[in-house]
């Protein structure tokens, strides 16, 4: 997806269940939605070189601030990082867990495709919400995010 038709600023609307989900992420449905889900799914192109035996490539991605905050305990996951199921699963949001932080990314042309060299994700195709459970302050309601 090309990123610089992505909305810069989003509102959110806060469920009765404690959710808090961004409206019109990353932009707009094809029709402005005025109550409800308003937005689109993300996909993710991922490419690696060929080998012959390759491992299956998963996704998952999350929303967080652009800068990592001084007193955050929550290490970032850099590339090449390589994270067991034990790790992943407890993080993992799901219907009955709808607030963990990571989104699994779905192959789009089905799990047979995670060993190819072109594997491409997406987050969140059939729409539940964008939920992002930031809670800011004065001091930090300025902050840039990213997913």
């Amino acid at each position: 997806q090309d990123v610089s038709s992505w909305t810069r600023r989003y509102q959110r609307n806060n469920k009765s269940n404690g959710l808090k989900n961004l409206r019109c992420f990353p932009y707009c449905s094809e029709v402005h939605a005025l109550r409800g889900f308003c937005g689109r799914p993300i996909s993710l192109r991922f490419e690696r070189p060929k080998t012959e035996y390759p491992r299956p490539v998963f996704a998952w991605g999350e929303f967080r601030p652009l800068v990592p905050l001084p007193e955050s305990t929550q290490p970032i996951v850099e590339e090449g990082y390589i994270l067991t199921s034990t790790q992943i699963q407890p993080k993992v949001r799901t219907k009955n867990s709808p607030s963990l932080p990571w989104l699994a990314g779905e192959p789009v042309n089905g799990d047979d495709t995670r060993t190819k060299n072109i594997v491409e994700f997406t987050f969140n195709e059939n729409p539940k919400g964008w939920h992002y459970g930031w809670v800011a302050s004065k001091h930090t309601s300025h902050f840039e995010h990213v997913f």
